[in-house]
């Protein structure tokens, strides 16, 4: 059975990941906000109005990566986060270790984190 979770109050933050995976290290911090839609279903995952140039190179493959954790969350815990807007508001790169595949994983990373620490189940549905 599918449980439903959600965002019960908006949230800004910074959101940063430590790998430590013993191979050529990616890296790409962002900052958000997070805030509760209650007529969307599923997520909304939006770049802010007027984005920097890192920004808006690697906004599709975090979104990408965030799409896969929602996903994953849903096939693999039965856990669907809905009515949920994300939006990211600035992109940190390195101009090396900012990657596709390191901006997937983080976007990824960031979805899984959100249920776990922020999201409340949805009761009376």
């Amino acid at each position: 059975m599918m449980e439903q979770w959600t965002i019960s109050e908006p949230h800004t933050d910074r959101f940063r990941l430590s790998i430590d995976f013993g191979g050529r290290p990616y890296w790409c911090m962002f900052d958000y906000i997070v805030a509760p839609v209650p007529a969307c279903e599923g997520i909304e995952i939006v770049i802010r109005a007027d984005p920097n140039a890192d920004t808006e190179q690697w906004f599709p493959d975090l979104k990408r990566g965030m799409e896969m954790g929602w996903a994953s969350l849903r096939e693999e815990s039965g856990q669907l986060l809905t009515g949920v807007r994300i939006t990211v508001t600035k992109i940190h790169t390195h101009p090396v270790d900012t990657t596709a595949r390191g901006c997937e994983r983080y976007g990824w990373a960031f979805i899984v984190e959100l249920v776990r620490s922020r999201a409340v189940q949805v009761t009376g549905k």
